[in-house]
C-alpha cells in the first residue's frame, strides 16, 4: 500500500504549521514543494517514480492561492483530514485535489489551472 501523503503549493508559513500538524495526528507525510520544482509532474513530488515528466523551467513563482494535492488517501481518511481543517478554519482558500493516474504527469500550474475550472464550474 503506498504512503498517505499530502503535498503543498505556495502554501504560507503558518498555514504549513497547521496542516503540518494534522497530518502529524494523522500519521501522514506532509511535503512543502518549493516553486523552482513546478516544473516537474506532481506524481513524481509524490514519489511516482513513472510520473517522471519535466517542463522547462517553471518561472511564475507561487500559485495565485495555496493547493493541497492528497496522494493515497481513502475518501474517509480525507474526510478527517478535511474536518480537522476546518476545525482549524483553514479550508476557505485553499484548492484541493488528489493524485490520480491522469493526472499524476500535470504539473502543479496545470493541475492548478484545471481543477480551478473545475472548481468555478460546480459552482455555477
Amino acid at each position: 500500500m503506498e504512503r498517505e501523503k499530502i503535498l503543498l503549493y505556495s502554501v504560507p508559513a503558518q498555514m504549513h504549521r497547521l496542516i503540518a500538524d494534522i497530518c502529524l495526528s494523522m500519521g501522514i507525510e506532509c511535503k512543502k514543494i518549493v516553486s523552482r520544482r513546478y516544473n516537474e509532474a506532481v506524481g513524481l513530488h509524490a514519489g511516482i517514480l513513472e510520473a517522471n515528466r519535466t517542463i522547462p523551467r517553471y518561472e511564475d513563482g507561487d500559485l495565485p492561492e495555496p493547493m493541497v494535492v492528497f496522494f493515497g488517501m481513502n475518501n474517509s481518511r480525507k474526510q478527517e483530514f478535511l474536518h480537522l481543517c476546518d476545525e482549524k478554519k483553514l479550508q476557505e482558500g485553499i484548492v484541493m485535489t488528489m493524485i490520480t493516474k491522469d493526472n499524476m504527469k500535470f504539473t502543479p500550474t496545470y493541475l492548478y489551472a484545471i481543477t480551478k475550472k473545475e472548481i468555478m464550474a460546480s459552482e455555477n
